[in-house]
């Protein structure tokens, strides 16, 4: 199995448990609010820096996923198309010339 193949699966997963991090810590925050707030009412440093992070980083994740995706040419999955996903060939076909007049 190829090492970027590898990479891309890790990626995967680490980008959806980053996902599921971050709803289980803001289902935690709705559930349980008073240990996230200080004295004044303002959220704590901690909890607002992982409600910022953990998604930031999940969505980081997401887009170093996909560029090994393509580093290991993993085929990409297209959901609700009608018709076949474009080939190599069709990629790579010149652009039609403007008609000369």
């Amino acid at each position: 199995m190829k090492t970027a193949a590898v990479a891309w699966a890790i990626l995967r997963v680490a980008c959806w448990a980053l996902w599921f991090a971050s709803l289980a810590y803001y289902a935690q925050y709705w559930f349980s609010p008073s240990s996230h707030l200080n004295s004044f009412g303002h959220l704590v440093p901690t909890t607002e820096a992982l409600m910022f992070c953990l998604p930031l980083a999940a969505v980081f994740t997401g887009l170093f996923a996909m560029m090994m995706r393509e580093w290991a040419e993993v085929p990409r999955v297209y959901f609700g198309r009608i018709w076949p996903p474009p080939t190599a060939g069709d990629r790579e076909r010149p652009a039609v010339a403007p008609l000369a007049r």
